[in-house]
């Protein structure tokens, strides 16, 4: 899954990284049961925080 963040976005980027998981899943890019990757994967390759990837998935839940 390859997400994407926009610097010019004013939403925070723990809402940026939740919308474009949202997105992955309903444009089907992932498949229905797979796992999203630990926090740390995405964080890594974002070059973010992986508490910043985590906290969206805390409030969302």
């Amino acid at each position: 899954m390859l997400l994407r963040l926009n610097d010019d976005d004013p939403r925070p980027l723990h809402e940026q990284v939740a919308a474009a998981i949202r997105r992955a899943i309903a444009t089907g890019e992932c498949a229905p049961g797979e796992r999203v990757p630990p926090a740390r994967e995405p964080a890594a390759a974002l070059e973010i925080n992986p508490n910043t990837v985590l906290r969206e998935r805390e409030t969302a839940a």
